[in-house]
């Protein structure tokens, strides 16, 4: 929906699931199965129906560095995104070294899938203990309009900008710039907003080539909103003045 001046575009709000909502709901929920390697595999799948897009917030206490966190649509694991146990862990870590010791600085938001439906798939190496896995899930992220596609629900359509905006797919000569744009989403507001925002990668004058990404200052201004961002690169228009996005 369009917030006021000022406000990032919220594309999605927070469903609070129940079941999931403690660590006693979440290993009721986990069935744990042993694989053909030894691995110990289980698995929680999610549904709001009329979701365009979906991310679910995971509450982490304690979490094996060692485990695989897989985010798929069901009957598509394969093309499913995978996440470290460590690489989650040092990200929540980001938030408390920046201050922020809430439950919403100890939520890991999984990457968004399309559609009402996302499966958390968890995975432990042979002989990793399943109750070092402490974790809840009391927040589904339901998006309500497609994620990474700005300038609908009510705003101007692509080319709608005012005369002195030129369409970037015309501009041969600024390859570079032009892909360096990208909308991104994040989860504002103690994790109950979905938001949508847009930014640009800039480099330094030491051209030390850490990809600094800068933005309005009304959208990420913390370390846990910026832990929760997803980017959409290349957001513009298949032809020059074609007034649509490119697929």
């Amino acid at each position: 929906e369009a917030g006021k001046e000022g406000e990032p575009l919220v594309i999605g709000r927070a469903r609070v699931s129940a079941r999931t909502a403690t660590e006693a709901g979440v290993s009721a929920v986990l069935q744990w199965r042993t694989s053909a390697s030894g691995s110990r595999i289980a698995a929680m799948s999610f549904r709001s129906p009329g979701a365009h897009a979906l991310r679910l917030g995971v509450l982490v206490d304690s979490l094996p560095a060692s485990a695989q966190l897989r985010t798929y649509v069901q009957g598509q694991r394969a093309s499913g995104v995978e996440t470290s146990g460590g690489q989650v862990l040092q990200l929540l870590q980001r938030n408390r070294d920046a201050g922020d010791h809430s439950d919403a600085g100890r939520i890991w938001w999984t990457p968004d899938t399309e559609g009402d439906e996302q499966t958390l798939e968890i995975e432990l190496p042979a002989g990793t203990p399943t109750d070092g896995v402490r974790i809840a899930l009391p927040r589904v992220m339901h998006a309500f309009v497609e994620p990474g596609r700005l300038f609908r629900e009510g705003r101007k359509a692509i080319g709608g900008s005012g005369r002195c905006n030129i369409d970037a797919t015309c501009r041969d000569e600024l390859p570079t710039q032009r892909d360096a744009v990208a909308a991104y989403a994040f989860v504002d507001r103690d994790g109950w907003d979905w938001a949508n925002c847009t930014g640009t990668l800039v480099n330094d004058k030491a051209n030390s080539r850490i990809p600094y990404f800068l933005s309005a200052g009304h959208c990420v201004y913390d370390q846990t909103r910026a832990s929760s961002i997803t980017f959409y690169w290349f957001f513009r228009s298949p032809r020059c003045n074609a007034g649509e996005r490119s697929p």
